[in-house]
């Protein structure tokens, strides 16, 4: 989500130096769509988005490494060993 605060930034120093009212609005869209797009991202995140993605592969390890230790107490239970 910072991939646009460099642009931003730049964004409003050519507002700051620019002056003039059609300066100062020149980059006005652009500014708005990269608002809209964090704003998106920020709540795709937080939402169903990446966040619960996360969320479910690390459910998805977690649940894994369980099994993988129940294989191995099985194994040392039956002394099974694997041979290479």
């Amino acid at each position: 989500m910072e991939r646009f605060d460099k642009e931003l930034e730049q964004i409003k120093i050519k507002r700051l130096v620019g002056g003039g009212q059609h300066r100062a609005h020149q980059h006005a869209s652009r500014e708005d769509v990269i608002n809209m797009t964090i704003e998106r991202e920020r709540q795709e995140f937080e939402s169903c988005g990446l966040g619960k993605k996360f969320e479910m592969i690390f459910i998805f390890i977690k649940m894994y490494e369980c099994v993988l230790d129940v294989i191995r107490n099985l194994m040392k239970y039956y002394k099974i060993t694997i041979v290479h």
